[in-house]
């Protein structure tokens, strides 16, 4: 995993072999001594920086949570913009998502499905995690809306949740596979992947195709110079 701030590199080197364990293995059947013997350490060494292996799950979750958010808060508009600049900037900080993702696959793993039922501290944290993630991207969904840059009269709630769906459920086929497989090589790459959820999350939300190039504004008048009527 992407190093977490702070902290040794021993630290580190735990916090990177215990998350690939949990998700290669599972939680449960991961112990203290299988850290830190793949990491070539004592297990005196796993306690001067966790009392426990949940202490460690925890810390991961929590790490893994602020960086997505990071990336989805990129997409809150602070004022109007043009269709155009509204889908380059999704397809920015959807695609810095995807990377991360890539980068922090055995994360995403124990995030998505791995960690499932491992504990009920981690199950509360995955899932306050998941929701955190759908929280902000229907505060950028409800912010575009007030700015006029979505249609009114459709429910926040089902257009974040039909994004939030589409968008993790890409990353887990992307990163996965349809066997959950931890080796799964990603068929296309981030940019593609970014540009076609963009499409689709456009789709959604506008329910209409992206303006072509050379319309712009609601009446999809065209710009182009030297046609008269």
């Amino acid at each position: 995993m992407t190093k977490l701030r702070g902290g040794s590199a021993t630290k580190h080197k735990l916090s990177a072999v215990g998350l690939k364990l949990f998700a290669t293995h599972g939680y449960h059947l991961t112990k203290i001594a299988d850290i830190v013997t793949e990491c070539g350490l004592t297990q005196a060494s796993f306690y001067l920086y966790y009392e426990t292996k949940l202490e460690l799950a925890l810390e991961l979750i929590a790490y893994g949570r602020e960086e997505m958010l990071s990336a989805v808060k990129r997409g809150y508009r602070a004022a109007p913009a043009t269709p155009r600049d509204m889908l380059a900037n999704s397809r920015t900080w959807i695609k810095d998502l995807l990377i991360f993702s890539r980068e922090n696959r055995y994360f995403m793993a124990f995030l998505l499905a791995r960690g499932h039922g491992a504990d009920p501290e981690i199950d509360r944290a995955i899932a306050d995690t998941r929701h955190a993630v759908y929280l902000a991207l229907r505060q950028n969904i409800s912010r575009a809306t007030e700015l006029g840059m979505l249609p009114k009269g459709r429910a926040t709630d089902l257009r974040a949740a039909f994004v939030h769906r589409l968008i993790e459920g890409s990353i887990e086929w992307w990163l996965f596979g349809h066997g959950y497989d931890l080796d799964h090589k990603p068929p296309v790459s981030a940019e593609v992947l970014a540009t076609d959820l963009v499409r689709f999350e456009f789709l959604g939300l506008i329910g209409s195709e992206p303006p072509p190039a050379g319309l712009a504004g609601p009446a999809g008048r065209s710009k182009s110079k030297g046609t008269r009527h």
